[in-house]
């Protein structure tokens, strides 16, 4: 079963924004509309530099006051919500890691016994270089598996490992 720590942000930006979920992906990096901005005012946790925020504003902004009370929030609410009460599998794959603090939540679990977890590393030749902190806090994390498109030689392995993807399969 294939899980996101954002899903969860994502639907509560929806929400607070007045739109469908479905449409946050294809909106995020479109200027928000006035009804939008009047929806999301009150909640500014930061305001935003531009004077035309966009969505992804707003969900960076709504994750940032989240993370600062709980730095394992999404984590732990992917775990609990969605892992705990999964019937339906007991394999699951978490592909938007961000912070060595998520690592080290399912690190624990692992420790304790609740999960077996196994890292892994997609490296992506095409993958625009990101120079965003959150984007790069776990260019340092050694994973167990570093998975190569075919089409990629090595030495593409070592040029483009800081613009790699992490990946993380457990079961639960």
């Amino acid at each position: 079963v294939q899980l996101s720590f954002a899903q969860s942000l994502k639907k509560h930006v929806a929400s607070l924004v007045g739109i469908p979920f479905e449409t946050v992906e294809a909106l995020k990096d479109q200027p928000m509309t006035p009804t939008m901005l009047e929806n999301y005012s009150s909640s500014w946790f930061q305001p935003p530099e531009s004077s035309a925020p966009t969505l992804r504003d707003a969900l960076i902004d709504t994750a940032a006051k989240a993370l600062v009370h709980d730095p394992t929030f999404y984590a732990s609410t992917v775990y609990e919500q969605e892992i705990v009460s999964s019937r339906s599998s007991s394999v699951f794959l978490i592909t938007d890691w961000r912070y060595k603090v998520e690592y080290c939540y399912f690190k624990t679990l692992e420790q304790q016994g609740r999960i077996k977890l196994h890292t892994c590393r997609v490296i992506n030749k095409n993958a625009q270089p990101i120079d965003v902190p959150s984007e790069r806090n776990l260019d340092g994390h050694l994973p167990q598996y570093i998975i190569q498109p075919s089409q990629q030689s090595v030495s593409t392995i070592i040029l483009y490992y800081g613009a790699a993807y992490h990946l993380f399969h457990f079961t639960g």
